[in-house]
């Protein structure tokens, strides 16, 4: 009976998909601090939450006073939250990411692993974004992920 239920509680579990990167804004340095109190006080505390609410052009404009950035700084914010959202994408490798040219998740998830470790690897050396280069495994994990993301930005 008790490995009955035991199966029963974990079959769920089992079943459900890996959960993305998700970030408490106070956690990473993103925004600035009275930014992540007036996102605070309108119920966006993480960095996905953060990304709902800059994912489209008009979307954007409102969040401006908020963020207290301009649209092209904001556009940036929201590139980099795009990337966030996937599997196994901390702050380093967003970065890392948009300085070697991956423009968007969709983006991404046309690419080969193999054909990204060059570009990833010399965006590195230039602006030592991360301590070491993503393996090859994680650059495919990052591209699988960007397959089945369920949030994109929309451009102008």
């Amino acid at each position: 009976m008790r490995s009955l239920l035991l199966a029963l509680l974990l079959v769920p579990a089992l079943a459900a998909p890996a959960s993305a990167s998700d970030y408490l804004l106070s956690d990473v340095s993103l925004v600035s601090g009275v930014a992540q109190v007036r996102l605070a006080e309108s119920g966006v505390t993480n960095t996905r939450g953060l990304l709902e609410a800059l994912l489209t052009p008009s979307l954007r404009t409102a969040m401006l006073p908020m963020l207290e950035l301009n649209a092209v700084e904001t556009l940036a914010l929201a590139r980099q939250l795009e990337f966030l959202q996937l599997e196994g994408v901390g702050p380093k490798a967003s970065q890392l990411l948009i300085a070697a040219g991956v423009s968007s998740v969709a983006d991404l998830a046309k690419r080969e692993p193999a054909s990204l470790l060059a570009p990833l690897a010399a965006a590195n050396e230039a602006r030592a974004i991360a301590g070491v280069n993503p393996a090859i495994e994680h650059v495919t994990q990052w591209v699988e992920a960007a397959g089945k993301a369920t949030l994109h930005l929309v451009e102008e």
